[in-house]
């Protein structure tokens, strides 16, 4: 339901199929970039490709990627606006859940009384 709100929402708000084939490109274009990317990052950190191997593969294709993104930024005017705002926003709220967790545990940790001691205390109290 709450998609199908969403979707109206979208077509009654760019109120034409330009404006939303805009931002559909941008979307479309942008995602194909950071799917590259991620790609690249996968085979180095995870799949431990060697730079040589690498590089000429991610290269062609961050190359087709950025020429696809660079075709498309004059429809940022015309609708294409919409996704790099949600994709700004959904990244924010991303980095700063980040953020305030890594701090929250930092907390949590600076009060927690060690391992060690704490089963030595129910080893202990359980006597």
């Amino acid at each position: 339901m709450l998609l199908l709100i969403a979707v109206l929402g979208l077509v009654l708000g760019f109120r034409s199929s330009d404006a939303l084939a805009s931002a559909y490109g941008i979307a479309v274009a942008g995602d194909m970039l950071v799917t590259s990317v991620l790609v690249a990052m996968v085979a180095r950190e995870v799949w431990q490709w060697p730079w040589p191997a690498l590089l000429p593969v991610a290269s062609l294709f961050l190359a087709i990627d950025v020429m696809f993104v660079s075709a498309n930024l004059h429809k940022i005017p015309d609708g294409g606006w919409f996704p790099l705002l949600v994709g700004a926003l959904t990244l924010s709220l991303m980095l700063i859940w980040r953020r305030g967790r890594a701090v929250a545990l930092a907390r949590r940790s600076e009060d927690a009384m060690p391992m060690d001691l704490f089963i030595d205390l129910v080893a202990r109290i359980s006597r």
